[in-house]
């Protein structure tokens, strides 16, 4: 949520619902929907740019973490929710910015 906040900011204007597409229209992206299951020690670099620079964080995850992730791309009657779910197991975060570690935990649910 805090990263999504950071590139994303919100913006505070009533969101439309969208239409939905009308056939023989292109179809229409529903969400982003992201699924990993580590088996082993993994390494998940995020890449950003910030002012013109490329900066990233680095995820160091152990052997058994989960994770899922759904991002709607369209807005319904009730508008839309993001989701993340996961067991990310023995995690150490770090930052090529300014402050490098940003999170170490057993395991992080």
């Amino acid at each position: 949520d805090c990263l999504w906040k950071f590139f994303l900011p919100a913006d505070y204007q009533a969101m439309k619902v969208t239409e939905d597409a009308e056939p023989g229209k292109p179809r229409q992206i529903q969400a982003f929907e992201l699924r990993m299951n580590i088996i082993a020690d993994a390494t998940i670099d995020l890449l950003f740019t910030k002012n013109r620079e490329t900066n990233a964080i680095h995820v160091n995850v152990g052997a058994g973490s989960y994770l899922e992730v759904n991002i709607p791309m369209t807005v319904g009657d009730n508008g839309y929710s993001p989701t993340i779910k996961g067991q990310l197991l023995h995690v150490d975060t770090t930052s090529s910015m300014q402050y490098r570690t940003l999170l170490e935990a057993e395991m992080l649910a």
